[in-house]
């Protein structure tokens, strides 16, 4: 069967479960609050974050161009956060 779905609901949930420690498929799934899920990255120049609460919907994706841009979105998902009434 042929579809336009980008993954099916079993791999997207397969994704959202731990497979080992705090880590799904692709994501981290932190075990502590609420049921989220993140990833960050960066190359050189670069650093992005992405947090999603699964619970809510809410979330937020930041991308900096710097080596030093996790200190910038860290504060700025503290800040989102605390704007938005969002719980950890």
């Amino acid at each position: 069967m042929k579809t336009n779905r980008l993954l099916s609901q079993p791999m997207a949930q397969a994704m959202l479960t731990r497979q080992l420690g705090d880590y799904g498929l692709g994501f981290g799934v932190p075990s502590a609050g609420v049921f989220r899920f993140q990833h960050g990255g960066g190359n050189e120049g670069y650093r992005c974050f992405l947090v999603l609460s699964v619970e809510s919907g809410d979330g937020v994706a930041v991308m900096t161009n710097g080596d030093s841009g996790e200190v910038l979105f860290k504060a700025m998902i503290a800040a989102i956060g605390a704007a938005y009434g969002w719980s950890v």
